[in-house]
């Protein structure tokens, strides 16, 4: 088994070693001498000379009219008279009602009767002392009566119908 795996072990060796092929097959990129220091690209700057004629220039609206306003009107002079009220007389007031002394009096509630009656006095308990022997004869046990069974209820479903006939090929 050690030799098995071993033997499997130097085939893969043997299938994935690429020493024996030369570097320039292994290597494809190309070499600029630089490195990773580049040369930054230039974008040349071209002006281009152009045959159609430059655009007219914009005609622009003409300036708003300066608008005239009306001269203000005269002056108008209005006279307001205001007449002053007569003076109210001062209120004459009445002199305060004499005092009145009131004495209330309150007597409390009397207390209600009560509505309810006490308990009778319990009847006095006489004890009597009466043996009795009655012989009973046992009840007859009644005879059970049952109902009649249902009617059987059809199932729901299909149903297979037996042919009359057994059938045979």
């Amino acid at each position: 088994m050690k030799l098995f795996i071993l033997a499997t072990c130097l085939l893969a060796f043997a299938a994935g070693d690429v020493s024996h092929l030369p570097l320039e097959l292994l290597e494809e990129h190309h070499e600029h001498g630089y490195g990773y220091d580049y040369p930054k690209p230039e974008i040349p700057f071209v002006i281009t000379s152009t045959t159609e004629p430059p655009p007219p220039p914009p005609t622009y609206l003409p300036p708003k009219p300066v608008p005239t306003y009306l001269p203000p009107p005269p002056p108008t002079t209005t006279t307001t008279t205001t007449t002053t009220p007569a003076p109210t007389p001062a209120p004459t007031y009445l002199p305060p009602p004499p005092p009145t002394t009131t004495t209330t009096t309150t007597t409390p509630a009397p207390t209600p009767a009560p509505t309810y009656l006490p308990p009778p006095p319990p009847p006095p308990r006489t004890t009597t002392t009466t043996t009795t022997t009655t012989t009973t004869t046992p009840a007859p046990t009644p005879v059970p009566t049952y109902l009649p069974p249902p009617p059987p209820q059809p199932e729901p479903g299909y149903h297979y119908d037996v042919p009359a006939q057994e059938f045979t090929f």
